[in-house]
């Protein structure tokens, strides 16, 4: 890993260099690399692992297509680089394609990825997690798993459907060394916050915040989560 990342490095402090005359920070965009670059840098995806789409309807991916992130690497906290990506909830990896063939970033590359201002950040089991709210005592977090979702139809008269790949989202609240589940609803933010769950619920409402953003979701707790 260390090989791979000194060669392309190399490659990197040339052509920021400009950069950093200029006072600009020293990320770097991954769709600028040429194919050697790709091949010394990124990784190929798991094939070892069967691919659920080959035998379900649905996607693997959280995100309906690709979106710009910011990926922090492991090797090189000085660095960072931006690029189309979308998480692969099965496989764990933040993956990217170009010249139609699919890399991975794996918790083993990355320490954290930022999305619309968000963090996507690796557990000590290698399964990237999302973190609306984070402060010393409390943390937010969105966890995300695959279900398989059958579909019913009628033996003898309809054709047996594909079973459904889905994602399932869970929030949760980490404080004082506990994990409290929630539903993002006002009711179930708010319960969360005990004898001050009524102040919580009427600012929702006065501020017009939706717990299912979040933005909003984060506001609440930088309000009150003290």
């Amino acid at each position: 890993m260390k090989k791979r990342f000194s060669n392309i490095f190399l490659f990197l402090t040339l052509i920021t260099i400009p950069h950093l005359l200029s006072g600009q920070n020293t990320g770097y965009n991954l769709s600028l690399m040429d194919d050697m670059d790709f091949q010394n840098f990124l990784t190929d995806i798991n094939v070892n692992s069967a691919d659920l789409t080959k035998y379900y309807d649905g996607s693997v991916y959280l995100f309906k297509k690709p979106k710009e992130a910011v990926l922090y690497f492991w090797n090189e906290k000085a660095r960072n680089a931006t690029a189309f990506v979308n998480l692969n909830i099965q496989k764990n990896s933040f993956d990217f394609t170009v010249n139609d063939k699919t890399f991975s970033f794996s918790a083993q590359d990355l320490r954290e990825v930022v999305i619309d201002e968000v963090s996507f950040v690796p557990n000590d089991d290698g399964v990237f997690n999302k973190i609306i709210f984070s402060n010393d005592a409390t943390q937010v977090v969105e966890e995300f798993r695959l279900e398989i979702q059958e579909q019913s139809h009628v033996i003898g008269y309809e054709t047996k459907k594909n079973d459904i790949i889905k994602v399932k989202k869970s929030t949760f609240l980490v404080a004082n060394n506990q994990k409290t589940s929630f539903s993002r609803t006002k009711k179930g933010v708010s319960k969360l916050f005990g004898k001050k769950a009524g102040e919580v619920k009427t600012y929702l409402s006065t501020q017009q915040l939706s717990p299912k953003s979040d933005a909003d979701l984060a506001r609440v707790f930088s309000q009150f989560a003290k």
